[in-house]
């Protein structure tokens, strides 16, 4: 592994962990915006997760697919997903199978959540580069989320930062505060 990656790698995962921080209850939000790096939940995600627009050209780093996650509240999640990571531009002309909707890559492009609704229902399908994966595809992807086509992502920071992002779009947020809108 490259010098560079292994500082791309140790800022991700540190960045993960200050957002798993502060999710937790416990998070003193006082003490942390009158300190020097008081940034907000977003600017913290948007280092680790990024909204890909494809009219830029398609991602530089090709991924396998690798598991998914079936979203318990649509609304909620989807209302999460685009508070957090702004995406200048959705389709919703086909609420049924929209294939992917928001493209949320890492900073490396090696992991990826492409975030989805499948029947009417909010999904993340991920993908880690191809390097990462393990195992073969013995199932045809029958469009769920959850179904297990055989492969796994095999890096621990990849699986680290797919569960932090269901953790983050099944998290409640306060969205303004003049009103008490939190989603």
């Amino acid at each position: 592994m490259s010098n560079t990656t292994t500082k791309i790698d140790t800022g991700l995962e540190t960045n993960i962990d200050l957002l798993l921080e502060m999710m937790d209850e416990s998070f003193d939000w006082e003490a942390w915006e009158k300190g020097e790096d008081g940034d907000s939940f977003r600017t913290v995600l948007k280092r680790i997760a990024k909204w890909h627009d494809y009219r830029e050209g398609n991602r530089p780093v090709g991924t396998t697919s690798c598991g998914g996650y079936q979203f318990n509240d649509t609304p909620k999640s989807l209302y999460r997903a685009l508070y957090l990571f702004s995406p200048a531009e959705v389709d919703f002309s086909d609420m049924y199978k929209t294939g992917t909707l928001i493209q949320i890559c890492s900073p490396c492009y090696r992991f990826c959540a492409s975030l989805e609704l499948h029947k009417y229902e909010f999904a993340a399908y991920f993908g880690c580069a191809t390097e990462l994966a393990v195992g073969r595809s013995e199932a045809i992807r029958g469009g769920c989320a959850t179904a297990d086509n055989g492969v796994k992502c095999n890096s621990d920071l990849g699986n680290k930062w797919f569960d932090l992002i269901v953790k983050v779009l099944e998290h409640k947020f306060m969205v303004y505060s003049g009103n008490s809108f939190e989603v």
